[in-house]
């Protein structure tokens, strides 16, 4: 956490009323769905399963996708049970922690009051893959890298770590969908060279540009991907 990032009593109540109204919005899903699609939920829900019965991927059975879903949907089936509210459920706790790094995001820059609200009109527009829930899992690893990436700024490059953060979470993504992670990572390879290049020549000015910048550029490109995959482009 950056040092100029100080947790005041009223984060907390934020943050409190934020979980609460995150669990409100979602609770309904867990008992709900709208939309089963025999191919591609078919294909999920038998992935995770082989997974929780201790299945290898790509071995023991065929996934189109990175590795870390099965794994990670298995593991609320074995922990629960072999159903589909197990599933929903793990998708379910990946949007409430997109929505709370986004409050963090948003309370690098903002007041509080403000990033509160960011984060629940996200989370009540929240726009999901109708048909997988695996691509699900890099919403909260997009938000991650994008953690490292402001505190980066916000540290002015003091905060070395922070490059770790970013280059972990896209080799996760990659982990969900390759070519999103391999993406990211050339773009913050890019970002990051421009920012310690004007950190050098020390222009704030050009520092907070980057990182409004920033923000659009990746709202764009979960965008294009959500346009993409519903076009059927996998």
């Amino acid at each position: 956490m950056p040092p100029q990032f100080k947790i005041h009593k009223s984060y907390i109540f934020y943050l409190s009323a934020l979980i609460i109204a995150g669990v409100t919005i979602f609770a309904h899903q867990l008992i709900s769905q709208p939309v089963l699609d025999h191919g591609d939920h078919g294909l999920n829900l038998y992935a995770f399963e082989q997974a929780a019965n201790g299945k290898i991927v790509y071995k023991d059975f065929w996934w189109p996708f990175g590795p870390l879903g099965p794994y990670y949907y298995g593991f609320f089936m074995k922990l629960f049970d072999h159903n589909i509210k197990s599933v929903l459920l793990g998708q379910i706790l990946l949007k409430l922690t997109s929505g709370i790094l986004l409050f963090y995001n948003l309370s690098l820059f903002f007041k509080t009051r403000s990033a509160f609200l960011g984060t629940l009109f996200f989370w009540i527009f929240f726009k999901d893959f109708f048909y997988t829930y695996n691509h699900s899992l890099a919403f909260p690893l997009i938000f991650l890298s994008m953690t490292g990436l402001f505190q980066y700024i916000k540290t002015t490059g003091k905060a070395q770590y922070n490059k770790l953060i970013i280059f972990i979470s896209c080799f996760l993504i990659s982990l969900v969908r390759i070519n999103i992670g391999i993406a990211l990572l050339l773009g913050y390879f890019f970002i990051l060279c421009l920012i310690d290049f004007l950190l050098k020549k020390k222009n704030s000015y050009y520092l907070t540009d980057m990182t409004i910048t920033t923000m659009y550029t990746n709202k764009d490109l979960q965008s294009r991907v959500n346009i993409a995959d519903n076009s059927g482009i996998k």
